[in-house]
């Protein structure tokens, strides 16, 4: 048990105590200070640790193994030396400023684990708007990344297929930065040229049109695409340096096929959506349209996922969502099985048909909905892919690309 005094209860006074009040190790045997009223005295006495404002005695303490001097006065380092023990050791000067700056850091750390607990904890709480964490492992490390980036100025790109939720992980952004009271603003920026861009970023400067003066700017950029941006470089399609301007930390998002364990999650938390825009009570799936929401591969995704179960709400006539609510291409989905009165034929027939659909639907999303490249992975010819197309009636909005970028 080491038995330690502290001279000077001022800032670094009183955070020593913090710090040994709790030891086990440590016996504080008093704590001086001339002014009466200093932090690090107020403090002792709550602790009930002796407390004095003349020196001399606590200094002449037999007892003493340490005394620590944070006063930084010449003088008292002086009264110190000339009155302690001969087997007390002293700290004093640079080395009790070096243990003080210790503290300090080491309070720094702990006020920023706090923090990034609590944010953390927010946010698995209270996710905003669509963007759900739910079981899957892949989403429980995007919130910690989203937490961790939030709070720095780094510039984030934002990855993931068409419909996965991007510009949610971008506003979750937001909303946890230190720039969360300055507004969001969202661009598309296919249509800007992107050496301009590249200027804004390197220099902070920008000229509107029309404007004769440039302007310095500070913004947080986070960028978010569903494109392979590598292979757009590699065809002269995309600036390189710009890409590494945009890659200073990159989120992927995973498809919504990598996630199943979700889908009930996200399907009942679509459901009261629709719910309460529809203004009508729909609160429940059946096993068996949970089911088959369960097996469908979602090329489009959450946007996906959200518009089936809202026109399922919109046809319900009970409280609950059925399998004839579903679209065809879903119910084609549930395992394969003869029906009454069907024939060898038939059943073949309609398994084929539910083959060939999810085959072109993950061609089309692989490719990105250009068909040319959906093709010639199938290793059929355009002219037949596009006729599959046609014959079971996809919705080719869900597969094109976009690419934007929001700043802030």
């Amino acid at each position: 048990m080491t038995k330690v005094a502290i001279v000077g209860a001022g800032k670094g006074g009183r955070a020593l105590l913090e710090m040994f009040a709790g030891d086990p190790t440590v016996t504080i045997l008093g704590v001086g200070d001339v002014n009466p009223w200093a932090p690090g005295l107020e403090l002792a006495r709550r602790l009930d640790i002796p407390v004095v404002t003349d020196l001399r005695g606590l200094i002449a303490d037999p007892r003493l193994d340490l005394i620590i001097d944070v006063t930084g006065s010449p003088e008292v380092q002086r009264t110190i030396l000339e009155l302690k023990p001969a087997t007390t050791e002293v700290m004093g000067g640079a080395s009790a400023r070096f243990v003080w700056d210790l503290l300090a850091e080491r309070k720094r750390s702990e006020e920023l684990e706090d923090r990034y607990g609590l944010m953390l904890r927010e946010l698995q709480a209270q996710a905003e708007g669509d963007f759900i964490i739910g079981q899957n492992p892949k989403m429980k490390e995007l919130a910690e990344l989203i937490v961790k980036v939030a709070a720095t100025p780094t510039t984030v790109l934002i990855r993931g297929e068409s419909g996965t939720g991007k510009e949610l992980v971008a506003r979750a952004i937001h909303r946890y930065s230190n720039l969360r009271d300055k507004p969001l603003i969202t661009v598309n920026c296919t249509a800007l040229a992107q050496s301009r861009l590249l200027r804004v970023l390197q220099t902070g400067e920008s000229k509107p049109v029309g404007d004769v003066v440039t302007r310095k700017v500070r913004v947080r950029v986070i960028a978010a695409t569903n494109r392979a941006l590598e292979k757009a470089i590699a065809t002269g399609e995309f600036r390189e340096d710009l890409f590494y301007r945009f890659n200073a930390f990159t989120i992927m998002l995973p498809p919504l096929r990598e996630r199943v364990e979700d889908i009930p999650i996200l399907a009942h938390h679509f459901l009261r959506k629709a719910e309460a825009k529809v203004n009508k009570k729909v609160d429940r799936f059946t096993p068996e349209s949970l089911d088959l929401l369960k097996r469908y591969p979602w090329p489009g995704n959450l946007r996906e996922l959200e518009n089936i179960i809202e026109r399922a709400v919109v046809l319900a006539t009970g409280r609950q969502v059925e399998v004839p609510l579903l679209p065809l291409h879903l119910q084609e989905n549930a395992p394969a099985s003869l029906q009454s009165g069907e024939g060898f034929l038939e059943a073949k027939g309609r398994a084929v048909a539910r083959f060939e659909r999810d085959a072109i639907t993950r061609f089309l999303g692989e490719a990105r909905g250009n068909v040319s490249a959906a093709a010639k992975r199938a290793g059929i010819t355009r002219r037949n892919f596009h006729r599959l197309i046609v014959k079971y009636g996809l919705d080719m909005q869900s597969f094109r690309s976009e690419t934007h970028k929001s700043h802030k």
